[in-house]
């Protein structure tokens, strides 16, 4: 599959993994498939619910540039459940981190933080799951996340990209 995904002009791939399937299992079918930096992925998880995976980093592009809206919910290997490293919570009690990212969206909505070139406010929101969890977990809290306003929910893959944390001054 790699040599296909890697020749293929633009190849597109859904993942449907079985309920039981372990997140290590998952992310590493997708780095075998994400060797084209134009490789488009995406789980589907409901007919109305995809999470994306982001596409390759080019190594020629340099760094990525830091974005100060980038919204990540963990679980870690101890079920606990983070928002951008704060603690909310323990999987599977999502009602805290749901409730602040209805929060975060409002604010946006109301500041006016919308998604370059557009008039949609952003709701992007990465996932990253311990490696034990499992596409049920995975799934369980997309659902979540969507229920909570996002339409745009990703699977954190690459860990060498973290958030980067910016103080951003009132005029």
């Amino acid at each position: 599959l790699s040599s296909f995904a890697k020749n293929a002009p633009d190849p597109s791939f859904v993942i449907r993994p079985d309920k039981g399937a372990k997140m290590s299992d998952i992310l590493a079918a997708i780095n075998a498939l994400r060797v084209s930096p134009k490789a488009d992925m995406r789980i589907e998880v409901d007919a109305d619910l995809n999470v994306f995976i982001p596409k390759k980093l080019d190594p020629n592009a340099g760094p990525p540039k830091p974005n100060p809206l980038f919204l990540l919910v963990e679980i870690d290997g101890r079920s606990n459940i983070l928002l951008n490293t704060q603690k909310k919570g323990t999987f599977p009690a999502t009602s805290n981190m749901e409730q602040r990212l209805k929060d975060i969206f409002r604010e946006r909505e109301n500041n006016g933080v919308w998604l370059q070139g557009t008039n949609t406010t952003d709701t992007t929101v990465f996932i990253r799951l311990a490696g034990n969890m499992t596409f049920e977990n995975l799934a369980e809290l997309a659902r979540t996340i969507k229920r909570a306003g996002s339409d745009n929910i990703g699977l954190q893959v690459d860990e060498g990209i973290k958030m980067v944390e910016v103080e951003l001054k009132q005029p």
